[in-house]
């Protein structure tokens, strides 16, 4: 779910069905914070700069050199 709360600020809700944490997954809950470095900016910029990534795919992902999408991790 997301749109605009009463006050004027974006939000964003969603369900993450497992993370590394919790096997039943966890809700998250976003507002944004109207400076450069706000969540709801990053998340919105991410969505829009990645189209074409099949939705069974993890929501941080990328497209490999060999055409495989792979999950954004740290190392």
């Amino acid at each position: 779910m997301h749109g605009i709360a009463a006050i004027g600020i974006k939000y964003i809700n969603f369900h993450v069905p497992h993370t590394k944490m919790k096997e039943g997954g966890e809700d998250f809950n976003i507002m944004d914070s109207t400076c450069l470095c706000s969540a709801m900016s990053t998340l919105e910029h991410h969505l829009s700069s990645n189209t074409a990534f099949p939705e069974s795919a993890p929501l941080f992902t990328f497209e490999t050199a060999d055409g495989q999408w792979a999950p954004m991790k740290w190392e």
